[in-house]
């Protein structure tokens, strides 16, 4: 309309439009042109003006509209300030005198008939004016379902027994449906934030009905009539929270819901060894607070509070709901982690590194914190004291205070202290996720990522500090003077914690050792579990774990024995007597590595004489086989050796030393069929065989 307006005041002003030709012909014929310009000019200056006074009219009632609204939100919040204030005083006589009360209506049926009447009407109005939110809400469900669907289809493709790996998902596999309802449902404290009662508990219904349907093959007869109880609470609850208006009816309502639920937690307390529930730890303080809410609502019914009873009650069956949707929730996000892992491993290469057995239980933790802290949030909504919690700690925290010249509030400093602690988390989860493995397990070679962990570590720490110090709005300036100041003390007093930092970075960039590379530093010897900024740490060969300083590290000699492949040269020595036949013996023990599979055909294996003993001919058998269980390999093949040339009829020679060493490293010689201890002491264990 301003626009069309402007268009008008153009024309209006326009100088060409009065400029008269002087022949009179062509002034006639100009005022012929020119008047139906002037009459749609005046047609559509008319209309605009009823259009700016119908917009006016509209601007008029909304105001109108506005203040009132204004002024119903006041009254609102008067009526929500009244009724905190009020909570604790004595609504109505004591319960055994409710009879004769008035305070309380007694036409029970006609106030839930007008308030189901009003509760459907803002349903109405509530569902037509919220579409989006829904969709979102299905699409996010959409997506879960195809995403774990696409996961579920790849491991059946992948594996070839994938049973035993979906078995080990405790939710979604048999029940990817149920799962998907549960999983998207749990948006809704995000998406429906000031929704009617009887909106979100037509949601929740549902989510509680498929978190039956996923508990149902762990709970035994027992926990599922538990199971049922609560969830005829939670309806009833929700039934008496619709009601507009308080009655004697809802009074007796909530006293038996106090006394039914107070039953239902000591049943649940006495049989937690049978309960699937109470595997999460948070579960049973969570019970017991139920307990004494009900206790105390029973007690506050009775003496005549029965709003508070009523929000006691609320409070306690809502919080046994939202624990049990919580730890199904958490369960539903390993299980999809899971499958995600598993799906990835031989088609993706980030993946490949993941060991989720061992990351399971700090993905528990991180996920039960979040869930613990969402449940405190909901629960104190539902006994309406989020606003006093909440508002409090903002105050307290955003209060500023000042240090010298430096301003700073106690906000900011949880906000630094929180994207630290954030930051020091994920880096130890790239270390975790990455780094460890199963102890004394060398990687190959393609699955090392070696010191790379490192480097995203200190990045990820340093992006940390540098985000902390930006979110809490701390000068940089004012800290760098105050670092600058202690730094020489700093220099000479941790000096040696400073020199193992900078070697982790030297290791880091020059790589000379990987996860999962075996090695020796200085007389240890290990296999590298983690490689870390301050410290690397190698498990040992007898279970123990051994924590090497970067800087001892760097300031010794290291053997990488897995550096660039996998492969160690094993040596085998032996004795036999003087006169027996070499390529006999060379013969039946080159058979012997190629009989074992574990012995590599390349580089060949090597038969050789090192020299000419006291008692024996010395010899030396080299092969190649991978690093993995080489002593036990080496084992094997001394023993095959030593029944295959036992195997062959030998006769010794009188008077002849045959010198065989036993685990004491002591020498004996047989004369005459009698064995007698030798004064040469062997050095190493070898075989001493005569031939004819």
């Amino acid at each position: 309309m301003n626009s069309i307006s402007a268009k008008l005041i153009v024309i209006r002003r326009d100088t060409d439009l009065f400029v008269m030709p002087e022949d009179s012909l062509l002034y006639l014929e100009y005022l012929k042109k020119i008047e139906p310009l002037k009459e749609k000019t005046a047609i559509a200056d008319s209309m605009l003006f009823k259009q700016y006074r119908a917009l006016g009219f509209l601007q008029n009632r909304i105001s109108n509209n506005y203040l009132s609204v204004s002024d119903l939100l006041l009254e609102t919040n008067s009526q929500i300030d009244n009724f905190d204030d009020k909570i604790l005083d004595k609504e109505c006589s004591y319960i055994w005198n409710s009879g004769s009360d008035t305070s309380f209506s007694n036409n029970f049926t006609s106030i839930v008939k007008q308030s189901l009447d009003e509760s459907w009407t803002h349903l109405t109005y509530y569902s037509n004016a919220n579409w989006q939110s829904r969709i979102i809400i299905f699409l996010i469900g959409i997506l879960f379902y195809l995403w774990i669907r696409r996961n579920i289809n790849r491991i059946k493709k992948q594996n070839e027994f994938p049973e035993s790996i979906l078995s080990k998902a405790n939710q979604i596999p048999g029940h990817l449906l149920s799962s998907t309802v549960v999983f998207s449902l749990m948006m809704i404290p995000f998406f429906y934030q000031s929704s009617p009662q009887v909106f979100i508990l037509l949601l929740w219904g549902v989510q509680i009905i498929a978190m039956g349907i996923l508990s149902r093959k762990k709970l035994n007869m027992y926990s599922g009539i538990q199971l049922l109880i609560l969830l005829l609470l939670f309806y009833v609850i929700g039934f008496t929270n619709l009601l507009i208006e308080p009655t004697i009816g809802e009074r007796w309502i909530q006293l038996f819901i106090s006394i039914v639920t107070l039953a239902l937690s000591i049943w649940l307390l006495n049989s937690k060894k049978d309960n699937h529930f109470f595997q999460t730890p948070f579960f049973n303080p969570i019970v017991i607070a139920s307990l004494i809410m009900n206790v105390s609502a029973l007690l506050f019914n009775i003496g005549g509070r029965v709003t508070l009873a009523k929000i006691l009650n609320t409070g306690a069956v809502y919080g046994l709901v939202e624990a049990i949707k919580l730890f199904i929730f958490v369960e539903i996000l390993i299980d999809a982690v899971y499958l995600a892992f598993e799906a990835g491993k031989k088609s993706s290469r980030l993946t490949a590194y993941f060991e989720f057995k061992g990351m399971e239980s700090r993905l528990r933790k991180i996920f039960g914190i979040f869930a613990g802290f969402l449940w405190l949030v909901i629960f104190t909504q539902n006994v309406h004291i989020y606003d006093a919690i909440f508002g409090s700690i903002s105050v307290i925290m955003s209060t500023e205070h000042k240090l010298g010249s430096l301003t700073f509030s106690l906000g900011s400093i949880a906000i630094f202290i929180l994207v630290i602690w954030v930051s020091t988390l994920v880096s130890q989860m790239v270390s975790f996720v990455f780094g460890e493995h199963e102890s004394g397990k060398i990687r190959e070679p393609s699955n090392k990522i070696g010191s790379t962990i490192l480097l995203v570590r200190l990045g990820t720490l340093t992006a940390g500090v540098l985000l902390a110090f930006g979110v809490s709005g701390i000068p940089l300036d004012k800290i760098a003077i105050v670092i600058g100041a202690l730094g020489v003390g700093i220099g000479f007093g941790l000096q040696t914690i400073v020199n193992n930092l900078v070697s982790g970075i030297v290791l880091a960039f020059e790589k000379p050792i990987q996860i999962g590379d075996l090695i020796e530093v200085g007389t240890k010897n290990g296999i590298v579990k983690e490689i870390g900024i301050r410290s690397s740490t190698l498990t040992t060969f007898d279970g123990s774990e051994l924590i090497i300083p970067n800087g001892d590290m760097l300031s010794q000699h290291i053997v990488n024995w897995t550096k660039d492949d996998n492969n160690r040269r094993i040596p085998v020595s032996l004795g036999i007597a003087y006169g027996s036949d070499i390529k006999k013996v060379k013969s039946v023990i080159m058979i012997i590595l190629n009989e074992k599979d574990e012995v590599m055909k390349f580089p060949v294996p090597l038969f050789r004489v090192i020299n000419f003993g006291d008692n024996s001919v010395n010899l030396e058998i080299l092969f190649w086989a991978k690093i993995v269980d080489w002593i036990e390999l080496k084992s094997d093949v001394m023993g095959i050796i030593y029944e295959r040339l036992n195997q062959r009829e030998l006769r010794f020679l009188i008077l002849r030393e045959i010198c065989i060493s036993d685990q004491w490293m002591k020498s004996y010689i047989r004369i005459k069929g009698k064995w007698k201890s030798c004064k040469r002491i062997i050095p190493e264990m070898f075989y001493v065989i005569q031939f004819d």
